[in-house]
């Protein structure tokens, strides 16, 4: 028998040892999953899928049954997270026309608009007018005391305040 023989053999039981490790494996290989994704996550180094947690047929690792009641936070937990009232996004070219509770206060940037209506309580709503010929150094802040429909204007940023959630 020739060597070339020899190495082909060897070649074809190494590839048919592979397919059959591959297919016959309790475990996935690493790249089945991103192919051809996987209904549930096999246990770390077993292959063996999780046990259930539904409390039905399978239930034999002592899981609680289910019940009719919603589940309940951790004690230690609020059931609402607190969020402090903020700004939401910038609305370019809008503004939110009437509803002043401000006289326009000179200000020198849009986040300096912004940080003073999240900062006055009654304000929900704000207009940034960009700087005029009159004043080239600084743009005018109207907080709104409720918010208006939106205008197209190129030459204002407007946005709005989101309420607070749940309880400090």
């Amino acid at each position: 028998m020739s060597s070339e023989t020899t190495l082909k053999g060897a070649a074809i039981a190494i590839l048919v040892g592979g397919v059959v490790a591959i297919v016959g494996a309790t475990q996935k290989p690493w790249w089945w999953c991103n192919t051809f994704g996987c209904a549930a996550e096999a246990s770390p180094g077993t292959g063996a899928l999780p046990p259930p947690t539904d409390g039905g047929a399978g239930n034999s690792g002592g899981a609680k049954p289910p019940t009719d009641e919603p589940p309940q936070p951790p004690p230690d937990e609020p059931a609402v997270k607190f969020v402090p009232a903020h700004m939401g996004p910038l609305l370019m070219a809008t503004n939110f026309q009437g509803m002043d509770i401000n006289n326009g206060e000179s200000v020198q940037n849009v986040q300096a608009c912004v940080k003073l209506c999240a900062d006055t309580g009654e304000c929900q709503a704000m207009t940034y007018v960009y700087p005029t010929e009159t004043d080239t150094q600084n743009g005018t802040c109207w907080l709104k005391g409720s918010v208006p429909a939106g205008q197209h204007n190129e030459y204002m940023i407007s946005a709005r305040k989101i309420a607070a959630v749940g309880a400090p």
